[in-house]
């Protein structure tokens, strides 16, 4: 858990600063039930959620994955 600000609060802090509302972010996050899932992935400016535990040997490819991002 973050401290002081949760992963929506920190996305709407992103979304109201004009320099910082067009990255697209990535969640990781140990809430997996579906309805907390689908919560976060609806938050403007979030390009997708990874739940926690990831692997982290996978996880440059599954943020690329979400992102679009040709990784030829």
């Amino acid at each position: 858990m973050m401290p002081g600000l949760d992963g929506p609060a920190t996305v709407a802090r992103l979304q109201a600063d004009p320099r910082t509302r067009d990255i697209d972010v990535v969640l990781l996050t140990a809430k997996v039930r579906p309805s907390d899932l689908a919560r976060v992935d609806m938050l403007p400016g979030v390009a997708g959620v990874i739940a926690k535990p990831f692997d982290p040997m996978t996880l440059p490819v599954q943020v690329a994955d979400i992102l679009g991002w040709d990784r030829a």
